[in-house]
């Protein structure tokens, strides 16, 4: 088997949505894109004098949106910061999870460059608040083939090119890589949605969440739409 090098890229996290009943955090994520970026040789696990030097990597679309690639981003394990091992498996997932993503697809165009996005769901009450303070990045943790290539692409020349590439897991961090393109949205399908009626004190109020209905007391529903009311407020 081809020996294969890993790597975390970063994307911004910028809007955010709790499940009411559960309490979980759901956001929709655009985890990747193609295009050049730039890594350090040590990244890529370059030795000698290359290792201290920056070069330019592209990521072809054709690899981004290859089905073999996106097989692997299926329940995509969420994690706080890499681990240390830089690899979630068997024997270090239950320590590690705090989440997971779902339903990947290929986007839209932007900024001429393919981009994949995904659900995502953080269940650990400590990240959510992280995510809530400012801890507002994730960055993607994969494997790759490294291709040793000089060309240009849209005007840019780099040395090296990824292909093959396998998800791991996916990190919220402090500092991106991918910029802007690579960010959470604020999808309307993670809306709360409560029913503004006037009800009496303890008869059930229907909310409606991610397009089902569910029954909760005057209390909360009033809570649910305070909720809603910041989250609208901040974005």
């Amino acid at each position: 088997m081809p020996k294969r090098n890993i790597a975390n890229d970063n994307v911004n996290l910028l809007s955010n949505k709790i499940d009411p009943t559960t309490g979980f955090l759901h956001v929709s994520v655009t985890l990747c894109r193609s295009g050049i970026q730039e890594y350090v040789g040590r990244e890529l696990g370059l030795t000698g004098t290359d290792a201290g030097q920056f070069f330019n990597v592209l990521r072809p679309p054709g690899e981004v949106v290859k089905q073999e690639s996106l097989d692997t981003y299926k329940n995509l394990v969420v994690t706080d910061e890499h681990p240390n091992e830089r690899w979630v498996d068997l024997d270090n997932v239950k320590f590690l999870q705090r989440g997971q993503v779902s339903n990947i697809s290929v986007g839209s165009l932007q900024d001429n460059e393919v981009h994949l996005k995904g659900d995502m769901v953080i269940t650990d009450q400590g990240l959510i608040e992280k995510t809530q303070n400012g801890k507002v990045e994730v960055s993607l943790g994969y494997a790759f083939k490294l291709v040793a290539e000089d060309g240009v692409y849209n005007g840019v020349p780099y040395q090296f090119k990824y292909v093959d590439m396998i998800a791991n897991h996916l990190s919220i961090v402090s500092k991106g890589r991918c910029g802007p393109s690579c960010s959470i949205t604020n999808d309307k399908k993670h809306d709360i949605i409560v029913d503004a009626n006037t009800n009496q004190q303890g008869v059930p109020v229907k909310v409606k969440i991610n397009g089902k209905e569910f029954e909760v007391s005057d209390e909360i529903a009033e809570a649910l739409k305070a909720e809603r009311k910041s989250s609208t407020d901040e974005m």
